[in-house]
């Protein structure tokens, strides 16, 4: 009777994909002798498409057939838009209220105790979520019956 010892399962080092495309991560790792398990996630500073983070880490030995997790980027999340609604005649408190129900925040400068005058974006342009609208306040002009 022969006996073998068995020095364990056959490892290799796990390559470095950071950077890569999902194609050539997922191609590298199976050439490797790995399995690779995608996840994505939104980011700021990786392009669609490419590997943001692998785990385990580049560098290390592991058992082939084991599975690498990559994270793959899907891009910058989107960002959702509203339309800014017309604030002119509107009380400051209006438009506050106006633009909090809608997800906006509000700079106003003038006189306090008048109207929206002057709104810059301008009502109907389209705005991200957590963007300033800034308003003018103008005096109040109280019009009596003007005299012909």
């Amino acid at each position: 009777m022969t006996f073998s010892v068995s020095l364990g399962p056959e490892t290799a080092e796990i390559p470095d994909v950071t950077g890569k495309s999902q194609e050539e991560a997922t191609t590298t790792l199976e050439t490797a002798g790995f399995k690779v398990r995608v996840d994505e996630e939104y980011s700021d500073t990786v392009e669609a498409g490419f590997v943001i983070s692998q785990d385990p880490a580049a560098g290390q030995q592991m058992a082939k057939n084991n599975i690498v997790a990559i994270v793959v980027s899907k891009g910058v999340e989107p960002v959702e838009q509203v339309k800014v609604p017309n604030l002119l005649d509107m009380t400051l408190s209006e438009a506050q209220t106006a633009c909090n129900i809608l997800g906006l925040s509000l700079n106003a400068s003038g006189d306090m105790s008048g109207t929206v005058g002057d709104q810059s974006p301008a009502a109907g342009t389209m705005l991200d979520i957590g963007s300033a609208v800034n308003v003018t306040l103008e005096k109040t002009q109280n019009n009596p019956n003007p005299s012909s």
